[in-house]
């Protein structure tokens, strides 16, 4: 992974405009973003890639229609969301991609994140790894990532990345036109 400094987050529902192109008319991408957005310090790709697999494996799940929403949100230290997780008490920045698809019973939400292991799928079809890959990126950024589903009634993945202190422009740093930000050449 090749952390940078990400602001901007805003620029986070692109993976999601995207995708928008490939999906059923019958499903709608609504984004739900934070004013003014902590910053974090993840490798962009990673992040694009997470991003998109979290929208796929919401489309498998909504072979009917329906809504996903991306929702951003600054997370102060000791929020419950967080308290209820593995991670030391500290600000994080939050990503969340719900729908109202089919959900999952609980059996299958506490292995949803074990690779190979899919979701939406029969054995055999999808590889299993879309999940896996967003918790891999969540726990090497430094966070976590959690799944709250219920069957019949849709499913929200909680992506919380730690709150980077460093701002882009006190780093000696220029933003690039993907919303990373690099060093300044010497």
């Amino acid at each position: 992974m090749s952390p940078h400094v990400r602001a901007h987050a805003q620029r986070l529902a692109n993976p999601f405009r995207q995708l928008q192109r490939t999906l059923d008319v019958r499903i709608r991408v609504v984004a739900n973003l934070a004013r003014e957005p902590w910053n974090v310090e993840v490798d962009a790709q990673e992040l694009h890639t997470a991003l998109l697999n979290l929208g796929l494996n919401v489309r498998d799940a909504m072979r009917n229609g329906g809504n996903i929403v991306m929702s951003t949100r600054n997370v102060p230290s000791g929020d419950l969301i967080a308290a209820r997780t593995d991670l030391p008490s500290a600000e994080y920045f939050e990503i969340s991609v719900s729908d109202n698809g089919t959900g999952m019973g609980p059996d299958v939400s506490v292995r949803a994140f074990d690779p190979f292991f899919t979701t939406t799928k029969p054995v055999g079809e999808g590889s299993g790894l879309g999940l896996s890959q967003v918790y891999g990126f969540a726990r090497q950024s430094g966070g976590t990532a959690v799944i709250e589903s219920e069957a019949g009634n849709g499913t929200t993945v909680r992506i919380l990345l730690p709150r980077a202190r460093l701002a882009p422009e006190a780093s000696g740093a220029r933003e690039t036109p993907g919303g990373a930000v690099s060093p300044q050449p010497v």
